[in-house]
Protein backbone atom coordinates (compact mmCIF):
# COMPACT_ATOMS: atom_id res chain seq x y z
CA UNK A 1 0.00 0.00 0.00
CA UNK A 2 2.86 2.38 0.82
CA UNK A 3 4.46 1.69 -2.57
CA UNK A 4 1.20 2.44 -4.35
CA UNK A 5 0.80 5.69 -2.42
CA UNK A 6 4.40 6.66 -3.19
CA UNK A 7 3.84 5.88 -6.89
CA UNK A 8 0.76 8.12 -7.03
CA UNK A 9 2.61 10.99 -5.31
CA UNK A 10 5.60 10.59 -7.65
CA UNK A 11 3.36 10.70 -10.73
CA UNK A 12 1.60 13.82 -9.51
CA UNK A 13 4.88 15.57 -8.81
CA UNK A 14 6.55 14.59 -12.09
CA UNK A 15 3.63 15.13 -14.50
CA UNK A 16 4.04 18.94 -14.75
CA UNK A 17 7.69 18.52 -15.75
CA UNK A 18 6.68 16.21 -18.61
CA UNK A 19 4.25 18.88 -19.84
CA UNK A 20 7.01 21.49 -19.79
CA UNK A 21 9.31 19.25 -21.83
CA UNK A 22 6.54 18.83 -24.40
CA UNK A 23 5.99 22.60 -24.62
CA UNK A 24 9.72 23.23 -24.96
CA UNK A 25 9.96 20.69 -27.76
CA UNK A 26 6.94 22.27 -29.46
CA UNK A 27 8.56 25.72 -29.30
CA UNK A 28 11.76 24.29 -30.78
CA UNK A 29 9.78 22.80 -33.65
CA UNK A 30 8.13 26.20 -34.18
CA UNK A 31 11.55 27.87 -34.39
CA UNK A 32 12.68 25.28 -36.93
CA UNK A 33 9.51 25.82 -38.93
CA UNK A 34 10.02 29.60 -39.02
CA UNK A 35 13.57 29.03 -40.29
CA UNK A 36 12.22 26.70 -42.97
CA UNK A 37 9.69 29.33 -44.07
CA UNK A 38 12.43 31.95 -44.19
CA UNK A 39 14.43 29.61 -46.44
CA UNK A 40 11.53 28.95 -48.82
CA UNK A 41 10.18 25.62 -47.57
CA UNK A 42 6.67 26.30 -46.22
CA UNK A 43 5.41 22.75 -46.84
CA UNK A 44 7.90 21.18 -44.44
CA UNK A 45 7.27 24.04 -42.02
CA UNK A 46 3.55 23.26 -42.00
CA UNK A 47 4.18 19.62 -41.10
CA UNK A 48 6.51 20.63 -38.25
CA UNK A 49 3.97 23.14 -36.98
CA UNK A 50 1.21 20.52 -37.04
CA UNK A 51 3.39 18.28 -34.85
CA UNK A 52 4.09 21.17 -32.48
CA UNK A 53 0.39 21.99 -32.29
CA UNK A 54 -0.36 18.45 -31.12
CA UNK A 55 2.23 18.83 -28.35
CA UNK A 56 0.91 22.19 -27.15
CA UNK A 57 -2.70 22.55 -28.37
CA UNK A 58 -3.63 25.55 -26.23
CA UNK A 59 -1.32 28.03 -27.95
CA UNK A 60 -2.44 30.06 -30.97
CA UNK A 61 1.10 30.66 -32.26
CA UNK A 62 1.30 27.34 -34.11
CA UNK A 63 -1.92 27.99 -36.02
CA UNK A 64 -0.76 31.54 -36.70
CA UNK A 65 2.47 30.28 -38.23
CA UNK A 66 0.59 27.62 -40.23
CA UNK A 67 -1.63 30.36 -41.64
CA UNK A 68 1.43 32.44 -42.44
CA UNK A 69 3.01 29.46 -44.24
CA UNK A 70 -0.10 29.11 -46.39
CA UNK A 71 0.15 32.83 -47.13
CA UNK A 72 3.74 32.33 -48.29
CA UNK A 73 2.51 29.50 -50.54
CA UNK A 74 -0.14 31.91 -51.89
CA UNK A 75 -2.89 29.52 -50.81
CA UNK A 76 -4.95 32.39 -49.50
CA UNK A 77 -8.19 30.45 -49.06
CA UNK A 78 -6.53 27.89 -46.77
CA UNK A 79 -4.72 30.67 -44.90
CA UNK A 80 -8.06 32.44 -44.40
CA UNK A 81 -9.58 29.29 -42.88
CA UNK A 82 -6.62 28.88 -40.52
CA UNK A 83 -6.68 32.51 -39.36
CA UNK A 84 -10.42 32.32 -38.67
CA UNK A 85 -9.60 29.45 -36.29
CA UNK A 86 -6.76 31.43 -34.73
CA UNK A 87 -9.27 34.03 -33.53
CA UNK A 88 -11.00 31.36 -31.42
CA UNK A 89 -8.05 31.27 -29.02
CA UNK A 90 -8.41 33.45 -25.91
CA UNK A 91 -4.91 34.85 -26.26
CA UNK A 92 -5.16 35.80 -29.95
CA UNK A 93 -3.70 39.26 -30.42
CA UNK A 94 -3.98 42.15 -32.87
CA UNK A 95 -1.54 40.57 -35.34
CA UNK A 96 -4.03 37.75 -35.88
CA UNK A 97 -6.70 40.29 -36.87
CA UNK A 98 -4.22 42.13 -39.09
CA UNK A 99 -3.31 38.95 -40.97
CA UNK A 100 -6.97 38.10 -41.41
CA UNK A 101 -7.63 41.61 -42.74
CA UNK A 102 -4.70 41.33 -45.14
CA UNK A 103 -6.08 38.06 -46.47
CA UNK A 104 -9.47 39.60 -47.14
Amino acid sequence: MKKFFFLIIALLVLSPSFCQVSKDLALEKKREAVDLMDNGNPDLAISLLEEAKKMDPGTYAYDYEIGFAYTIKKDYQKALEVFKNVLKYKDANDQCYQMLGNLY
